[in-house]
C-alpha cells in the first residue's frame, strides 16, 4: 500500500510536548464519535504517531465525479482542468451544461489524515480549499462526507484543530 511507505513529520500545532492541546482533545472525540463518523474511514489513534488514519478503502463521499473535460465540483460550478493547466483559477465557470462521463468514477480511495496540515486542496477535486471545507456545508453537502451539519461552529473548529495535530 502507497500510504505505508510515506514518512510523516510529525504535526507543529501540538504542544512541545507532542500532547495535543484542549481544543486538538475536544476535536478528537467529535473525530471519533459514531454520531460523526471521521473514524470509520479514518481510523487511528492519536498517540500513535505511525497510525495512518486511512482505512485503504474507496467511499463515495460526494464530492463530484470524473468527467472526460473536467470535475463538476459544486451544482452550476465546473473544475475545469484546462484552466488549472493554464496557472488559471480552475473554479467559478458557470454551466447549467451536463459534463460528459459525469459518473464515470463514484468512489476514491481514502487518504491518509497525517500531516493534512501541510497539504491542501482537499478531496480529489480539489474542491475542498481548507480543511474547514472538508467538514462543513459549502463541500460536504447531506452529510456525504462525514454526519457534520448538527455540529456547532465551536465544534468545527475543535475538529479542525484535531485535523492540524495529525
Amino acid at each position: 500500500c502507497y500510504i505505508r511507505a510515506l514518512e510523516f513529520t510529525g504535526s507543529p500545532f501540538r504542544n512541545a510536548d507532542g500532547s495535543l492541546t484542549d481544543a486538538q482533545k475536544r476535536g478528537e472525540k467529535i473525530f471519533n464519535d459514531p454520531k460523526v463518523g471521521c473514524s470509520e474511514c479514518h481510523p487511528g489513534e492519536s498517540s500513535d504517531l505511525k497510525a495512518l488514519y486511512s482505512d485503504a478503502q474507496t467511499h463515495d463521499v460526494g464530492t463530484g465525479r470524473v468527467g472526460v473535460k473536467g470535475f463538476r465540483s459544486t451544482p452550476g460550478k465546473v473544475y475545469n482542468l484546462k484552466a488549472l493547466e493554464a496557472g488559471e483559477d480552475p473554479y467559478g465557470e458557470e454551466s447549467d451544461t451536463p459534463i460528459i462521463g459525469l459518473d464515470l468514477v463514484k468512489e476514491f480511495d481514502t487518504p491518509t489524515l497525517r500531516d493534512i496540515y501541510a497539504s491542501g486542496t482537499y478531496f480529489h477535486d480539489g474542491s475542498a480549499r481548507t480543511l474547514v471545507d472538508t467538514i462543513n456545508n459549502s463541500v460536504n453537502e447531506k452529510d456525504a462526507h462525514g454526519r457534520t451539519s448538527h455540529l456547532s461552529a465551536q465544534e468545527l473548529d475543535d475538529l479542525v484543530e484535531f485535523m492540524k495535530a495529525l
